[in-house]
């Protein structure tokens, strides 16, 4: 028998959803977007200045001296992000390229001092629930994942621990340490010194941490900052381990940002001999209008434009999941943060209530894109994304998505025990 009621309540949720309209065009409530509001924020900025750099370069052409960035760009994120100019390279509009090259040329060629390319069987450490496209980028490389719990302020670092310290295949972790893609959790400062400090087997072990949301709020601007993993992992005598990468996709464009790497100089030095293989050079002139916008209008000014923006969608969501859950003890959520608000079940539902929703029109996140190679144990977790859509399409979409849980719980059986 289901456990979340009685066959009469089961068959009224079942004419419940056979009722509901079927939405067209479908609603897209699975990815992070930016709103057009949001867009237009950096859309309306034209006050560059020219095209001249501090120095007086003319950035519209092939400028080798700055292939590392601009240095004026490279100081205005060296500051952002709380590290020195040298630590920083600023180049294209993706983090998740850099991402992906240095994972590729670790493969390829190895690590700056290492003896040998990382092993074809080269394993990462991967806290779950996590970002799809980290995930999606080891499996394309061939890289093996093993999945660590996230907790409310990390992974559990005694398990973590306990497989690199002795088993040399594992060459790397990827973290999300602010508003952590999708629960939104920040990682304690225990936790990050744990990380940057801890014993591997394999000495080659990197870091790597994304600071995509170390800007983002939703009202109340955030008082956690990033411990120095570049400064702990000094300490720790490991000082070419981290490898921090970040962007303004969600601050100015998506397709226009700029992406920053902050590691040590040797590990720049060893990225910079690759894109010297494969570019001429970084965007110049967008890095000069992205650093002359975020200075003229302050970091901070443009972070709270988009909380106004965001937070009145998120809380459309809360709204409607205390509406429809306050009364059970089906469902709970995350307090919103970043770009994702989570609904956790108390059933292994989550796929079958997100088909339901995508069968009506509502089209939400995969809940296995949350884990390696779509490996979703647990099944109990949907990732709702507020951002492109108004208030009162997430209100609605919420409401449609409560019903498919609600469903989904009631017709759940129990594998029985023996």
């Amino acid at each position: 028998m289901p456990i979340y009621c009685d066959p009469s309540e089961l068959s009224v949720l079942e004419q419940q959803y056979q009722a509901l309209p079927k939405q067209e065009p479908p609603l897209q409530l699975w990815q992070g977007n930016l709103s057009p509001e949001q867009l237009d924020l950096y859309s309306s900025f034209s006050d560059i200045e020219g095209p001249y750099d501090a120095c007086g370069h003319d950035c519209r052409g092939y400028l080798g001296i700055h292939a590392e960035g601009l240095p004026e760009a490279r100081a205005y994120f060296a500051g952002l992000l709380g590290v020195e100019q040298e630590e920083v390279l600023v180049l294209g509009n993706s983090s998740m390229e850099i991402f992906f090259q240095v994972c590729a040329n670790a493969l390829m060629r190895g690590v700056p001092d290492a003896a040998k390319p990382w092993p074809s069987y080269a394993h990462f450490v991967c806290p779950v629930p996590g970002y799809f496209r980290h995930f999606y980028a080891l499996q394309y490389l061939g890289i093996r994942m093993h999945q660590i719990p996230l907790g409310k302020v990390g992974p559990n670092m005694s398990e973590v621990e306990s497989i690199v310290q002795f088993d040399k295949r594992y060459t790397g972790i990827v973290i999300t340490p602010l508003c952590s893609n999708p629960t939104g959790i920040d990682y304690s400062d225990a936790i990050i010194k744990r990380i940057c400090c801890m014993k591997t087997a394999n000495l080659d072990f990197r870091i790597f941490a994304d600071l995509a949301y170390a800007q983002h709020h939703l009202g109340t601007p955030r008082k956690k900052q990033l411990p120095n993993m570049l400064e702990l992992c000094r300490d720790a005598g490991v000082p070419d381990r981290p490898m921090l990468f970040f962007s303004t996709s969600k601050i100015t464009h998506p397709q226009n940002g700029v992406a920053v790497l902050v590691s040590s100089k040797k590990n720049l030095e060893w990225f910079m001999k690759m894109q010297q293989a494969i570019k001429c050079g970084p965007p110049l002139m967008e890095q000069l209008r992205q650093v002359r916008y975020l200075r003229k209008e302050g970091i901070g000014v443009v972070m709270h434009k988009h909380a106004t923006i965001l937070a009145p969608k998120f809380e459309a969501v809360c709204q409607a999941f205390r509406e429809e859950f306050t009364a059970t003890d089906i469902a709970s959520w995350s307090e919103p943060r970043g770009y994702f608000i989570c609904l956790f079940l108390r059933h292994p539902v989550a796929h079958e209530a997100v088909e339901y929703a995508v069968q009506k029109g509502y089209i939400f996140a995969d809940p296995r894109e949350m884990y390696p190679n779509k490996d979703d144990i647990k099944n109990n977790i949907i990732r709702i994304a507020p951002s492109s859509q108004s208030a009162e399409v997430n209100y609605k979409s919420v409401k449609v998505l409560a019903l498919c849980v609600k469903l989904a719980s009631a017709q759940y059986q129990p594998e029985p025990k023996f």
